[in-house]
């Protein structure tokens, strides 16, 4: 039974969360209404699937142990049929969680319909010899073997076969476990190589690609009928004239089909929208019709319990109208370093973490930047490029030990006009006193190097380091628009230089002005509009935003040398 007052997470997301490696986040999804008898009959791979396939051991052991899941559930799609968690398991390596299943009583007497038994996958998957042996003393206990490959044969010709139940032919390879069996380098495009026709056929229904998709979409895409002009007039008018601190049920629910029917019916027209919907929402706060708080906790609410494109679609309205209306107050909240003689409510240069920011930064010098061969300020060394998982984890493991970090983003424009992060740059000190500067993508298709640079972002803004940033209220909408969670609420050593370098009040200086301040050499922006998110980078794309993030730090070294006696003196 659903929870009073819920609405069942999609399946999708359920499957999302399975896959990750948040215990917390799997079962916030199952709290929803999902039980073991629902995630048994999921379509393709369940939940327990899609866990043992990525490897979460946590999660796997919770769907088991604590919501009942069946072990021996099998998926039933084309080219997975008689496939359980096991088989999922194995065919990634992943030894843990085999050992788990094995433990607790997965059955192993299974070929599935590519004629593949446990044995065979874990052979081929070089799992340690213990476990081999292991499967294959289960195999006599248990016995009565399913066999997929006769029942749900799909014709087709695969590798890793199990040779009990698969006669081999003149040209295959046979091992003790296996027939034609593959190895990380052959199992990339091996199911091309022996079964070309298939493919060609396979290849030919992929769609086309997304830019071609997206002109269809445009040369499909119906106007508004006169009504519904209408209706998307009456629902921003009906906005317009709402109280907005009217927290009763009745306006609650008014206030979200309004933003339902803007969402929907501009989406229907597949133009351009957000940014003059962001625009039209600001000028509600000119009216003093409603708050930035109260807009920002509207769209909040449509962001739950609604489905993939609705859901995105608001979130990208809500991170634009962040961008256009909400900068000047988050340069407001960004605090700024002060001497002790200053206002108590902003940052004191003696706390703990600033001793420990200015002892990194004291001999960093714009001249680091003003290689004499240079006529534009060029980073020492070329910055490292972070776009695999493991460069992902040795990057947290030295932001634990810096004092102080520098934060820059790049951006890309969407298919809908929105914005989203396409970098983020890192540069911080390391023992040695050398800038180290880190380019990190944000792009990479692949779910748990998603995970793993979300989390990066938010062990940066938990970090006691003291974060420095450059006009950082545009970034901050993004980044949090990306991890999917607030990442400033909870930070207060956080410096903004452009307000360092600001001369008057009110009128603040773009990054080439500031480091015109203190060097005569320019500060190149010639990729400042290029195509981030187009890859791969070029070398000098790297240059261009490694160097925004780690001028920062040398900029606010050179700040407190001019400003802070103490500080000149070391």
């Amino acid at each position: 039974m659903i929870p009073s007052g819920n609405i069942r997470t999609s399946e999708a997301k359920l499957k999302r969360a399975a896959g990750s490696q948040s215990l917390s986040k799997l079962q916030e999804a199952i709290a929803t209404g999902w039980s073991a008898a629902l995630i048994d009959l999921q379509v393709g791979k369940s939940a327990l699937h899609v866990a043992a396939w990525k490897g979460s051991l946590e999660n796997v052991q919770y769907l088991v142990d604590d919501v009942g899941c069946d072990i021996n559930t099998y998926s039933t799609g084309d080219f997975n049929y008689g496939k359980t968690a096991i088989f999922y398991a194995s065919t990634q390596s992943r030894e843990d969680v085999v050992n788990f299943l094995l433990r607790r009583g997965a059955k192993v007497t299974i070929v599935n319909n590519k004629g593949q038994s446990v044995l065979s996958l874990c052979a081929t998957h070089e799992m340690a010899p213990a476990i081999l042996e292991y499967i294959e003393s289960l195999e006599e206990e248990q016995g009565d073997w399913w066999n997929f490959r006769e029942s749900h044969s799909d014709g087709l010709t695969y590798g890793d076969l199990d040779p009990r139940f698969y006669s081999a032919g003149d040209t295959d390879v046979i091992t003790q476990y296996a027939i034609n069996p593959t190895s990380k380098q052959t199992r990339k495009g091996g199911f091309a190589m022996r079964n070309p026709e298939q493919y060609a056929v396979l290849k030919s229904r992929k769609q086309p690609p997304k830019k071609q998709r997206n002109k269809q979409k445009r040369q499909q895409a119906a106007e508004l009928t006169d009504m519904e002009r209408q209706q998307l007039e009456d629902a921003w008018r009906s906005l317009e004239a709402d109280s907005w601190v009217d927290s009763d049920s009745h306006s609650y629910e008014r206030r979200q089909e309004d933003i339902k029917t803007i969402v929907t019916l501009n989406d229907k027209q597949f133009k351009s929208w957000i940014p003059g919907a962001a625009d039209r929402l600001a000028k509600f706060l000119d009216t003093g019709t409603c708050t930035r708080e109260q807009v920002i906790t509207a769209l909040d609410h449509n962001l739950k319990d609604s489905d993939n494109r609705f859901s995105n679609l608001v979130q990208k309205w809500l991170v634009q109208f962040k961008n256009e209306g909400e900068e000047a107050t988050l340069l407001q909240k960004i605090p700024t370093p002060t001497t002790k003689s200053s206002s108590p409510n902003l940052l004191d240069w003696d706390s703990e973490s600033w001793r420990s920011a200015r002892d990194q930064i004291h001999e960093l010098y714009m001249p680091i930047l003003e290689g004499p061969k240079y006529n534009i300020l060029r980073l020492p060394q070329p910055p490292l490029f972070v776009d695999s998982l493991p460069q992902v984890v040795n990057l947290q493991k030295e932001i634990d030990s810096a004092a102080v970090i520098a934060l820059d983003s790049e951006w890309h424009d969407t298919d809908d006009d929105g914005v989203a992060v396409s970098t983020l740059q890192v540069a911080l000190v390391d023992s040695n006193n050398q800038i180290c500067v880190y380019v990190v993508d944000l792009m990479v298709d692949e779910s748990m190097y998603q995970i793993a640079a979300q989390s990066l972002m938010r062990t940066l803004f938990s970090s006691g380091a003291v974060l420095v940033g450059f006009a950082f209220g545009n970034d901050l909408p993004l980044l949090e628009a990306f991890t999917g969670t607030s990442l400033y609420l909870q930070r207060k050593d956080f410096v903004d230089v452009q307000q360092l370098y600001a001369v008057k009040r009110g009128e603040m200086p773009g990054l080439r002005a500031c480091a015109a301040q203190v060097s005569n050499l320019i500060l190149s922006k010639e990729h400042q509009c290029s195509q981030w998110g187009n890859r791969p980078l070029s070398d000098s794309q790297l240059e261009y935003a490694g160097l925004d993030a780690a001028i920062l730090l040398v900029l606010l070294a050179e700040y407190l040398r001019r400003s802070d006696s103490e500080f000149s003196k070391r």
